[in-house]
């Protein structure tokens, strides 16, 4: 009798075991996601706009610079659309980009090139391809849908007198793995300000292939909010960068939605 009651308070203890460990797991996810929903929260804004320098470096060292205007703003349903116009040099003065946030997770987007002066749809299949260029992608330039990957908190780190929370990010699904070209992504977020820190981005190889690094966080507009002033995209396997500096952040001054149509995107 006494060793069937030891046997089973011995099972008792160990799915005692199992449960606590199972609700650990659960935990973690649970806040890693809220951790990146707290982040995508914190640069959400009415509208925004700010000009921006956008730097290609080559391999060799050699650099070439475009100057930028960029906008964004949200709809009544709280989708996003962005817009990006060329404004120097010459040779690329009046290109637009345009991408438009829809509930299925697939943006919708568009590039506007003045020498053929007609826009053109970036297919599914294009967008892990590079955006004029740089290094960045037509995805990374996407809003990021948060519940098309799953998520898990890896650790906290110390840099400097941020806390950052190191998160591992996996896509759900085998279409959207192929259309960015990642197979995950890790990426760092400070714990005080929510403002991304880095972000590292593997291949569907699972190799490191690009890393993403954010800096000169300052606050904006009435609301006070942190933007990076800068981002550096650094392309491993090529041994290329990508340096984008924004200057002169306007927050909730009202841009008329007409910005983000077809039809403005073709009037350049």
């Amino acid at each position: 009798m006494f060793s069937a009651v030891k046997k089973n308070l011995k099972i008792m203890k160990y799915l005692i075991v199992l449960i606590a460990i199972i609700c650990s797991t659960s935990l973690f996810a649970q806040d890693a996601k809220t951790i990146v929903e707290k982040n995508k929260t914190a640069m959400e804004a009415n509208d925004q706009e700010a000009t921006l320098t956008m730097k290609l470096v080559g391999k060799s060292g050699s650099v070439r610079e475009r100057s930028l205007v960029w906008s964004t703003m949200k709809d009544k349903n709280g989708l996003s659309s962005s817009y990006l116009l060329f404004i120097a040099p010459a040779d690329i003065k009046g290109t637009a980009f345009l991408s438009i946030e829809n509930a299925s997770g697939n943006d919708d987007q568009w590039l506007f090139l003045p020498a053929l002066k007609r826009s053109r749809r970036i297919s599914s299949n294009e967008k892990s391809q590079s955006f004029m260029g740089s290094d960045f992608t037509y995805d990374d330039l996407g809003e990021q849908d948060i519940d098309l990957s799953d998520y898990k908190l890896l650790c906290t780190e110390t840099q400097g007198n941020m806390q950052l929370q190191v998160i591992e990010s996996v896509y759900k699904t085998p279409q959207k793995i192929k259309e960015s070209g990642y197979s995950k992504r890790i990426i760092w977020i400070d714990a005080a300000t929510f403002m991304l820190v880095k972000t590292e981005f593997y291949g569907t190889d699972g190799k490191l292939k690009k890393v993403l690094e954010c800096s000169d966080f300052k606050q904006f507009g009435d609301k006070k909010l942190w933007r990076p002033q800068v981002y550096i995209m650094k392309n491993l396997e090529k041994g290329t960068e990508t340096q984008l500096r924004f200057a002169n952040y306007k927050i909730d001054q009202g841009i008329d939605a007409s910005r983000f149509t077809l039809r403005n995107l073709e009037s350049n």
